[in-house]
């Protein structure tokens, strides 16, 4: 099992990353590129062109095809009840990017609510090594 529980949470790791560097990655070119709204056919078929071809976008997109491959590579592996609550850890690593890679200013209450993520995402961890099982007598 110790083998399967590294192998399942270096994708999960990976998953994390690549993901949250796609989110990253495409709003730092998308805030490059400007406002989209609805224009004639002709202008929509352009901005698509520019978009798909800003090279922070296409590495935004490099990164999620990685995320979505890890994580169907990782449903044939574990059950989906770790993957999507562990991944998201991508949240806090979404909210570091935004803050210090895009500079933008984050409220009190996102960073309460990654906080309330993480520790969701460590009860998970720990259930997964039947710590809790272990810990939850002393607690109660």
């Amino acid at each position: 099992m110790g083998i399967a529980l590294s192998r399942v949470w270096f994708g999960i790791l990976i998953l994390i990353f690549t993901d949250s560097a796609g989110d990253v990655l495409i709003a730092r070119g998308m805030k490059q590129i400007g406002p989209v709204s609805l224009q004639s056919p002709l202008k929509m078929v352009k901005l698509i062109g520019r978009i798909l071809s800003h090279p922070s976008v296409l590495g935004g997109i490099g990164c999620q095809t990685i995320s979505f491959v890890t994580f169907i590579s990782l449903l044939s592996w574990t059950d989906i009840s770790l993957i999507r609550p562990a991944g998201a850890l991508g949240y806090v690593m979404s909210l570091l990017g935004a803050k210090f890679l895009l500079k933008e200013t984050i409220p009190l209450a996102r960073w309460l609510g990654i906080g309330v993520i993480t520790a969701g995402v460590a009860l998970i961890a720990l259930d997964e090594v039947n710590l809790v099982d272990q810990i939850l007598p002393f607690l109660i």
